[in-house]
Formats: structure tokens, sequence, C-alpha cells
């Protein structure tokens, strides 16, 4: 017979349309009382259904969990087939990780994901890992994706580089919304003044 919390926990991982449509997790509350015997069965399973469809929710309770296989398994997860499964991964282990540990080409490894990401359009990630190199990603998607992410983008690269006070600085609106110009030449024009104001301007390709 398993106790209250370890049924607590496996209702929860049962997602209808309210939790997935919120961004409801896992029990984790629930995780964090089961027995030694529960945890480990538990563990199993959310590495299993990682090997599967996945979740980023397997990914965050799995973080949770904080053992040695837990956490090779969410480094796993960084190179999974589901999108969200492999940035969430990635930004778990961007938070938890002491880069004065990693090696050179682990940073490196962790950058090229990070610059993956932001090119598929997670642009948020960036502020997990934000190198020179990620920001040159953002502003290369500030130019190259759809309208929509072109604007938040643009407004995400003035944070991440001092020159806006929040995500989406309302007050700075009006120049964000030269992004979504479908124009070639306006959009340009706007690309370079935000290229200037980053400073970004100075940043070789190959870098």
């Amino acid at each position: 017979m398993h106790s209250e919390a370890y049924q607590l926990f496996l209702d929860s991982m049962i997602i209808e349309f309210d939790q997935w449509h919120d961004g409801t997790g896992y029990d984790l509350e629930a995780l964090g009382r089961l027995a030694p015997d529960e945890r480990a069965s538990i563990e199993e399973l959310l590495i299993e259904n990682l090997k599967q469809a996945g979740d980023w929710r397997d990914v965050e309770a799995l973080v949770a969990l904080g053992t040695t296989s837990a956490s090779t398994a969410v480094d796993k997860a960084r190179f999974h087939n589901n999108t969200q499964v492999r940035s969430y991964a990635l930004k778990m282990i961007l938070d938890t990780k002491n880069y004065k540990d990693m090696t050179e080409k682990d940073m490196t490894e962790l950058e090229e994901q990070v610059v993956q990401a932001v090119e598929h359009g997670d642009y948020k990630i960036a502020e997990h890992m934000p190198t020179m190199r990620v920001k040159k990603a953002l502003l290369d998607s500030a130019r190259e994706a759809d309208s929509e992410t072109r604007v938040n983008v643009a407004a995400f690269l003035l944070y991440l580089c001092g020159q806006a006070l929040e995500p989406f600085d309302w007050s700075q609106r009006p120049f964000f919304l030269r992004f979504a110009e479908n124009n070639p030449k306006e959009l340009q024009q706007a690309w370079e003044e935000l290229r200037k104001r980053t400073g970004l301007y100075v940043i070789k390709n190959n870098l």
C-alpha cells in the first residue's frame, strides 16, 4: 500500500486542459512527502516518461528529487525530441550548474543549445545565459523571425543589454512595434537602431 501523498502525486500527473492551459506542474509538495521507496518508484516513472513523449513537468519533478540518476536524466533531456522539454531541461541545467566547475567544452555546448533554442523562438531562455553570442542570436531573430516574435525579441534584447527596465518596457512600445513592419526597408532601419542601442554593432559575425 502506498501513502496518500504517493497517490496525490500520481493523480497530479494526469494533466487535463485547465492544468495544461495554466501551466500547472505536478504536485511537488506531495513529492516532498514521499517515503524513500516511493520516491524511487516515482523517479523511475518520471525517467521512463522522458524516454517516451515526455513533458516539462517530468523534468521539474526530477530536479526536485535531486538524486544523481534524476540529474542525469535531466541532463539527457537537453537532447529530447520535444522542443519544450529540451528548452525546460536546458533552463534547469543553466540555473543549477556551477559555471566555475564546467569545462570550456561544456560551456560551448550549452551556449550552442541556448542559441538553437533562441533560433526556434524560445527567446526568453537567453536570460539564463546572456553571452555575447546568445545576444547576437537574439539580434538576428529581431530581423528574421515572424513579426510578433520580432517585436518581443527586440524588447527582450534591450532589457538584457540594460537599455530597458523590464522584458517589455511599455514606454518604448512605439520602437518595438517597428519590428512588426513588413516593409523590408522599415524593418532594416529599426534593426540597425536596435543594433546600435544594444552595442552589438561591434560584434563580428564569428562571435
